[in-house]
């Protein structure tokens, strides 16, 4: 949906002229000490802090910074696994430095960081008079539902040009997504932790001089599934109006997730809370320790913290007001959604997260090798109905990618397998389903783009070989990464700019906008063609046409549940996959 402002622009202008109005920044005179008043008398105390200057031709300016402002009571004691409670600001909210992330447990290193009270936004805007009427981005950070934080750095960048960033933070892990698949514990108070921000945006986002009637929705990994998740929830119709999905879909393995019910009882079962009654285990629950609940969950992964993500959304619709009713895939055939334009990404090599961590390892590899049908599932989060069958179907993937080659001498085979599973097969499907059935365009492009820093140099522990575009490479140009180094190359820089244009005509006028080609919108008729286009670096673009994008058609034909096929299960089949998961976690841990 176009915003007010582009509605309003002559036709005739030429399309470069229309985004160099768009994209050119105000001056706003920032106060030292920003402080934003609500009509119900709220202050809101921030800081001022100064852009990066990137825009060509523009000079650093300054803009008003809000860490941590609540959009809801912290959910600790009996609101602990409970759906955000909304609470009216204090008379006084002092916003100037950045406050914890929610409670989880790091990746790398393995240690327990953040807080339990963390339903907190940060804002960003270059100009916070009520009248400003910016268009607004707000940015679900990624993380496999597990981890990460939503006090970014680099909105410098962004600040440059006349929007509002708001980043969200909201429950991970067990403490949001812990499920008994029943009405006590339905689960998925993360997701409506996001739904509850985004309702926080539409009733204050006028404050911080954004405009509520165009706000985009933006995220990364599962961020990007999340935001993909809004578009079909009918909890978040309305509250909302473009939306940017960035190397994630709901559609993938790992977006959501099987056999709650059972691993919500095994962690009950870990701290000493038993019984049949699911009410009495919730109570028992809440008066655990957080800590201890977010450390027991690396008893549900296996060898090197696979599966990634062992606890996330589920369809929760035994709640009287479901997030997700039912599945995604079923909500996107049933063309309920939003239907709001939308721009979608991936790395030309998703699948080097987590790959990266052990394909320069020969030992690792080698061990991988051997117990492929043994840590495999786990890796690719294949979720089999017979554990019976996991070796065949192993079996069937490594003739379908390597043939009859050893992993040790096929690992760019290997990562293209991985990216296919894990990223490119759930996003295709997405991609080509709303294409065909939503009114609003579709937009995708694929990032190839190798600049002087990558995630992999992190993931390998400091090797810099360039194994290709990793998951997670095209964010650091929107933000910062903790892994990231400065960019000091004007290539880099170059790209950034344009990544951040890209993301600002999108939010604007609902139109990505990328120097060096002509970008065109998937076609409305259904088909198993994707339209996407190859970003290899500024000014440096092709629209591609890619048959079976991500090998989706084996992935869908193989014999096991994926989670973009909604096959029945039956109870025995259940109880042997969960019997068979746990097995192979307590094996390999």
């Amino acid at each position: 949906m176009p915003s007010p402002a582009s509605r309003d622009l002559p036709l005739a202008l030429p399309l470069a002229l229309v985004v160099t109005a768009l994209l050119t920044p105000a001056l706003a005179l920032i106060d030292d000490f920003p402080v934003v008043t609500t009509d119900q008398g709220s202050s809101i105390l921030g800081r001022k802090l100064t852009s990066a200057g990137l825009r060509s031709g523009s000079l650093p300016r300054d803009y008003a910074a809000f860490f941590g402002v609540p959009y809801a009571k912290a959910p600790v004691g009996n609101r602990r696994f409970r759906p955000p409670v909304p609470e009216p600001l204090p008379s006084v909210v002092d916003a100037k430095m950045p406050t914890p992330g929610c409670l989880q447990l790091n990746r790398q290193p393995s240690d327990i960081v953040g807080s339990e009270d963390c339903l907190t936004l940060q804002i960003f805007t270059p100009n916070y008079d009520r009248a400003a009427g910016l268009d607004v981005i707000v940015h679900i950070h990624g993380g496999g539902f597990m981890f990460g934080n939503a006090a970014r750095t680099g909105l410098q960048y962004l600040m440059d040009y006349d929007v509002v960033v708001v980043t969200v933070g909201y429950r991970l892990g067990v403490l949001g997504y812990l499920s008994f698949e029943d009405e006590e514990l339905p689960g998925n108070v993360g997701m409506l932790d996001q739904v509850q921000a985004l309702r926080w945006v539409q009733e204050n986002i006028v404050y911080f001089g954004g405009n509520k009637q165009s706000i985009t929705l933006a995220g990364f990994s599962a961020g990007a599934a999340s935001v993909l998740m809004h578009t079909l929830s009918p909890l978040s119709k309305g509250l909302f109006h473009k939306a940017v999905a960035m190397s994630g879909s709901p559609l993938n393995p790992w977006a959501v997730q099987p056999a709650a019910a059972a691993k919500a009882k095994r962690l009950a079962e870990m701290v000493g809370c038993t019984g049949a009654d699911t009410a009495a285990l919730v109570s028992c629950l809440q008066a655990s320790s957080a800590t201890v609940l977010v450390a027991l969950q690396s008893q549900f992964q296996g060898w090197r913290q696979h599966p990634a993500v062992p606890f996330g959304p589920v369809v929760d619709s035994q709640r009287k007001t479901p997030f997700l009713p039912l599945h995604p895939a079923d909500l996107l055939d049933k063309q309920t959604s939003a239907d709001v334009p939308l721009l979608l990404s991936v790395a030309n090599d998703d699948g080097l997260f987590p790959a990266a961590e052990f394909i320069l390892e020969d030992s690792l590899v080698q061990e991988l090798d051997d117990r492929w049908a043994e840590v495999g599932p786990m890796l690719l989060h294949l979720h089999v109905e017979r554990a019976d069958e996991i070796p065949c179907i192993m079996q069937n993937i490594r003739e379908h990618y390597l043939q009859k080659e050893s992993l040790r001498h096929s690992r760019k085979q290997l990562v293209e397998l991985i990216s296919d599973r894990t990223f490119f097969s759930g996003v295709n499907d997405f991609a080509l389903t709303a294409a065909a059935t939503w009114s609003s365009p579709v937009y995708m492009y694929r990032f190839k783009y190798r600049g002087q820093y990558s995630l992999t140099t992190s993931l390998t522990g400091g090797n810099t070989t360039d194994l290709g575009v990793c998951h997670g490479d095209d964010d650091q140009y929107i933000f910062e990464e903790s892994w990231s180094g400065v960019m000091q190359t004007a290539t880099d820089l170059d790209m950034r700019r344009q990544l951040i244009e890209l993301w600002v005509s999108f939010a604007k006028n609902s139109i990505p906008v990328l120097s060096g080609g002509n970008w065109t919108p998937l076609s409305k008729v259904r088909s198993d063609v994707l339209q996407i286009l190859d970003v290899y670096g500024p000014g440096n673009v092709t629209m591609v046409h890619i048959k079976d994008f991500g090998q989706t058609a084996f992935w869908s034909s193989l014999q096991c549940k994926t989670n973009g096929t909604n096959s029945a299960r039956s109870a025995a089949s259940l109880l042997l996959f969960i019997a068979g998961f746990i097995v192979l976690v307590f094996k390999t841990g």
